[in-house]
């Protein structure tokens, strides 16, 4: 049991670390554009940055959450022929919508920024699908190495670029450079499945059984849909209100929460995430038991890692040498504890998606959604950025307990 203890623990410290660089990396190229192109472009870059993480939602169907659902022994392999024809479609999806809005605009820079914001979500979907199935598969450490390499890579070429050319580089080289360093990781997750034969189910193409797949995910879908537009809306909704600067601003501040829940998520949750799983099929007291022992963890490193990212930040903020960020450093505790409850939300909402009861996290999506949105409108126009960090934590605080009422009644059940 204690050595047990101890290898999580390792596992948990060297994911972090891993991560954290990535993180470290990302982060320091938030700080160089803002510094260094401004909070505009900042804000931009941010905003684009949202629909590439909205997109694997929108286009993906949740198809890999709920392969991962079913395949609860972690035989994978089985679906490897369903997973290439998914990403066909997922291609053609993508493919489509580029076009389209090509022909809209029909303007040659216009154009060639919708191409590269396009294979950058492409890229980024696919290998955010690709880093579910390795953690599923119980490889969180190879998982993140790879998202190490694509994240950490696409920022250091950027910063050297940008040094070397400043008069030629803007965002749109970042993102597609991001997009670059995405399809270099894909052979490393070919690589590490190479017994899955991949080169015959992308020739042997069934339409169907993507189809039925799909119309067995339909309610998993809604609720992932929800739930990351109750993520990222407030971001749209500052911009409505107060424009692209303060926008930078605050997703500047935003980042760093999001490198609370990026860690959280990579380091805890995804760790426990196969075991509460694999506990369902074999004693359902011992999934109560893991999922106790989560919310725990995650807001003991939750608290751990947010006051060494405030104060970190206390010394990193005069260096961006912008007046908007320093004056609005106050609403980084705010975020931080939203981020927090959001990671308490998503812990508590792990054996509600693992038993299946899909209608149940519905509601507590839509009540998140609501209460972000709804707060976002009523406060954001008074109290500034102010308004939008307390939109989180009263969105997720409650979400999170009405979670874990849902998760009390599973357990009695």
């Amino acid at each position: 049991m204690t050595s047990a203890i101890i290898n999580r623990a390792i596992q948990i410290i060297f994911v972090f670390f891993m991560r954290g660089l990535a993180l470290l990396l990302r982060f320091i190229l938030n700080l160089y554009i803002a510094k260094f192109l401004g909070l505009s472009p900042l804000g931009e870059f941010g905003l684009i940055s949202g629909i590439a993480s909205v997109m694997p939602t929108i286009m993906g169907f949740s198809f890999i959450n709920h392969t991962c659902r079913v395949a609860s022994h972690g035989d994978y392999s089985v679906y490897c022929s369903s997973i290439a024809n998914y990403w066909t479609i997922v291609a053609i999806g993508y493919s489509a919508i580029t076009i389209f809005f090509t022909i809209i605009f029909n303007e040659e820079i216009a154009n060639s920024k919708i191409i590269a914001v396009a294979l950058f979500a492409l890229s980024e979907h696919i290998a955010t699908d690709m880093f579910i199935l390795l953690a599923m598969m119980s490889r969180s450490t190879y998982a993140n190495l790879l998202f190490l390499l694509r994240s950490g890579g696409s920022v250091c070429i950027f910063i050297l670029l940008h040094t070397l050319f400043p008069g030629y580089i803007t965002i749109y080289t970042s993102i597609a450079l991001s997009a670059a360093f995405n399809i270099i990781s894909f052979f490393g997750f070919f690589w590490a499945t190479k017994e899955w034969e991949w080169v015959k189910p992308f020739r042997q193409f069934r339409l169907r059984n993507i189809l039925l797949i799909i119309r067995d995910s339909s309610l998993l879908y809604i609720n992932d849909v929800i739930n990351t537009a109750g993520q990222y809306i407030d971001r749209y909704v500052v911009t409505y209100f107060l424009g692209l600067e303060l926008t930078g601003a605050y997703i500047l501040f935003w980042t760093i929460g999001n490198a609370l829940s990026t860690l959280i998520n990579s380091g805890v949750i995804i760790v426990y995430r196969p075991q509460i799983l694999m506990s369902l099929t074999k004693n359902r007291s011992i999934m109560i038991t893991l999922v106790s022992r989560l919310v725990k963890e995650v807001f003991l490193y939750c608290a751990v890692i947010a006051i060494s990212l405030y104060i970190a930040m206390y010394f990193l903020i005069p260096i961006v040498n912008q007046p908007l960020a320093r004056s609005n450093f106050i609403i980084l505790v705010p975020v931080l504890i939203g981020f927090t409850l959001r990671m308490i939300y998503e812990a508590v909402g792990i054996p509600i998606y693992i038993t299946g009861h899909d209608k149940e996290s519905i509601k507590t999506t839509v009540l998140v959604l609501l209460i972000v949105l709804g707060l976002n409108f009523l406060l954001i126009p008074r109290f500034g950025l102010h308004g939008a960090a307390a939109a989180g934590i009263v969105g997720y605080g409650l979400g999170g307990l009405t979670r874990w009422y849902i998760f009390k009644k599973i357990e009695l059940s």
